[in-house]
């Protein structure tokens, strides 16, 4: 039996973290109690346990050891325990040196206890005995918090995590200045200085500096084993197609499927989310809904054009009638905008209870692509250029949030080679993100005259889906609907707005294994529970079925 890292078992999603590891088998009793083997993997039930890194720093004259064993700084630094561990540490002082205190995920002088839910890291300052040397100031720097950096001083000496103590000659006025590490920021200092600038002494200073890692809060808590829903068989010949289903803000789900007349009747499971059915309900021509905070609101495409409120159960709460051919779009903070073409093309924004909030003349422009609500419920309107700019261009233009002005039309896009595929996604804060086909290119500051190519991290990712996380506060970063993947399993990314990579998460496809598959939809509903659209044969016998499975609030 070896492991290897390749993906994680359906059931042992959350043992899999840090790092996603499953393990390999040849028979049933490789597994653990409960799995099975299939197709070589460890399937429903094996737990493998999770690993989390404890790194210490030590400054000074001193070591420090691990209880249990594993950590024995100076030589051995870092080490990896079973998650939960409580390790505790001891500090043990060279000759002619003393140990001064603890930082990171410990602090003060007493006893170090760190419970390792998460990845942490400690640090231990040390320091000479004995007098001072005459004429001088001891300036002594304590690390802090979940993150990592330096702190270096001027004239030289501190250049702490390694020297976090210095004799300074008397008269010197000392500048210490604070530099985060990639994927860490700096909060400040406590002590003998406070603030974020740099801090100056001139006499004794015991003085803290804390980092804190832009990941903190954004790793999930375990949210347990996947809850799964199937509708009931349909004839083959008059199914169409599985949706890939949404949440609202409460985690109650929408679950679809369409069957002919072409363009399609949906049918929907309004289920809560511990998976009971609330309601059921059929609609002629209602694609997709789109969560809210409560409900669900969503656009009939074909036939009169109707804008649904829906409640949890499905029930029609409200229903406008609208003018002509319509498209929806989420509006982050809550409702919809809809862009609308009958005689006079024209846009309306619509609240959480299918209000109208204001309408909008497209007029005189012509050739609408797509649109986008950033999380302030600014609208940006993206349509052909080429009159403007010249072939291959997207012209633009913003629309408050209370519909009542319109900024300027500004050149948006260049280069492409066709006007398909445009995405736009939120930013965290404001603004957003524009993709083609996935591959992500330009993002547009909110209300601005102007774009620009999108951040490193995003632009040099394969192509993805981008949706808001932990309350709009992250990113996840989904693969797209209709992937090949190998082995047959998918995971979502989830960054931080400074684009530091959090967490992998691995989401397994039960009976999936080491082969490829074309996968379904993977989404992250509107509390941050993530529902997963099991993969559909391509010809599924004489009936076919839809199959989700989710994770209650995985990334609220």
């Amino acid at each position: 039996m070896k492991r290897v890292f390749v993906t994680c078992a359906a059931s042992a999603f959350w043992s899999c973290l840090s790092p996603p590891e499953v393990q390999t088998c040849g028979q049933n009793s490789d597994c653990g109690t409960g799995a099975i083997c299939s197709q070589g993997l460890c399937q429903a039930g094996e737990i493998l346990p999770t690993k989390r890194a404890l790194s210490v720093v030590v400054s000074g004259d001193g070591s420090v050891r691990s209880t249990p064993a594993g950590i024995d700084c100076g030589t051995t630094c870092k080490a990896s325990f079973v998650a939960s561990t409580e390790v505790s540490l001891a500090s043990s002082a060279a000759s002619g040196s003393r140990f001064v205190s603890w930082g990171g995920a410990c602090s003060g002088s007493s006893d170090c206890n760190v419970k390792l839910s998460d990845d942490a890291q400690v640090f231990a300052t040390f320091e000479k005995t004995g007098p001072k040397p005459v004429d001088t100031f001891r300036v002594t720097i304590a690390p802090a918090g979940t993150g990592t950096g330096k702190v270096t001083s001027g004239p030289a000496g501190i250049d702490c995590p390694t020297a976090c103590v210095f004799d300074f000659n008397k008269g010197a006025t000392v500048t210490l200045t604070a530099a985060a590490a990639a994927g860490s920021h700096f909060s400040g200092w406590s002590g003998a200085c406070s603030g974020t600038a740099d801090c100056k002494a001139s006499a004794d200073a015991n003085i803290t500096a804390k980092f804190d890692s832009d990941c903190d809060g954004l790793k999930p808590n375990p949210a347990g084993a996947a809850l799964t829903f199937q509708t009931s068989p349909v004839t083959q010949a008059t199914f169409i197609g599985c949706e890939p289903g949404t949440a609202d803000g409460s985690g109650n789900l929408a679950l679809s499927f369409a069957t002919t007349p072409a363009p399609g009747t949906w049918h929907y499971s309004f289920l809560d989310p511990g998976g009971t059915v609330l309601g059921k309900a059929d609609f002629p021509g209602l694609k997709t809904v789109i969560a809210q905070l409560a409900g669900y609101e969503g656009v009939v495409q074909q036939g009169s054009p109707i804008l649904y409120q829906l409640g949890k159960d499905g029930k029609v709460v409200k229903s406008v009638t609208l003018k002509g051919a319509s498209r929806a779009f989420n509006d982050p903070s809550g409702g919809v905008v809809v862009y609308e073409e009958d005689v006079k093309k024209h846009f309306e924004a619509y609240d959480a209870s299918a209000n109208l909030r204001w309408n909008f003349d497209f007029t005189p422009e012509t050739g609408f692509n797509t649109l986008g609500v950033d999380r302030q419920g600014h609208v940006l309107v993206l349509f052909d250029g080429t009159s403007r700019y010249g072939a291959g261009t997207l012209a633009g233009f913003w629309i408050d949030h209370d519909g009542k002005n319109k900024g300027a039309v500004f050149r948006a896009v260049d280069g492409l080679s066709s006007a398909t595929g445009i995405d736009l996604a939120t930013r965290v804060n404001d603004g957003l993100f524009l993709s083609q086909n996935g591959k992500w290119l330009r993002e547009f500051p909110s209300r601005g005259t102007g774009s620009q190519a999108v951040p490193d991290w995003l632009g040099q990712k394969a192509p993805t889906k981008l949706r808001m996380t932990h309350g709009g506060t992250a990113y996840a970063l989904l693969p797209l609907d209709g992937s090949t993947a190998t082995p047959c399993a998918q995971q979502i990314e989830i960054v931080a707005p400074s684009g530091a990579s959090c967490v992998t998460l691995p989401f397994p496809i039960p009976g999936g294994g080491a082969a490829a598959c074309t996968t379904g939809a993977l989404e992250v509903g509107y509390d941050g529970t993530v529902l997963q659209l099991l993969p559909t044969p391509t010809t599924c016998g004489a009936t076919c079925a839809c199959k989700w499975q989710w994770y209650k609030g995985l990334l609220h």
